[in-house]
């Protein structure tokens, strides 16, 4: 997930900065690009954004020990935000991804099986009585239905702008 995209529609913390990274959501250039935009917006300018703004190829081993000096507490850390980015980021490309229930099984196995998610993972069981006796095509068409309804109440939550969560699934 590329800094650059998420900053668009999110607002970004240090604490999201730094789980993401630890976690492999993003990059070294990620975390340069928002110290970077941190010292032009002239937020939380300090040496030690500073100096990760600097880091490069050739000293990227440095930006551990810079994260973890800006004493950042991730202990009590919300997760959510960060699976509503990565599953955001999977249904906007969906078109472009051959197997996005598979991305979305191993996205609730990352984060720990989180609940929210469950209408939406392929080999959950069906929760709606209604739908048992479905089409496989039908199924696949509700799926969607669950993951933008889970995306548009998350969306409400950690977009910048609520309207801008508005999805809509085209059949």
């Amino acid at each position: 997930m590329k800094y650059e995209i998420v900053k668009k529609y999110i607002f970004l913390e240090w604490t999201d900065i730094h789980w993401g990274y630890k976690h492999k959501l993003i990059g070294w250039r990620d975390v340069v690009n928002y110290a970077s935009d941190s010292l032009l917006e002239g937020n939380n300018i300090n040496e030690l954004i500073a100096e990760i703004s600097f880091i490069d190829k050739s000293t990227v081993f440095k930006l551990d020990s810079l994260l973890d000096q800006l004493d950042i507490k991730l202990e009590n850390y919300d997760v959510g935000k960060w699976l509503y980015i990565e599953l955001k980021y999977i249904f906007d490309n969906r078109a472009s991804i051959s197997d996005p229930f598979g991305d979305v099984e191993k996205i609730y196995a990352e984060f720990d099986y989180p609940e929210e998610i469950e209408s939406f993972v392929r080999y959950m069981p069906v929760m709606d009585k209604t739908s048992i006796n479905n089409s496989h095509e039908e199924n696949i068409i509700q799926l969607y239905k669950n993951w933008e309804k889970y995306l548009y109440k998350a969306g409400t939550k950690y977009q910048k702008y609520a309207h801008n969560c508005v999805l809509t699934y085209i059949v």
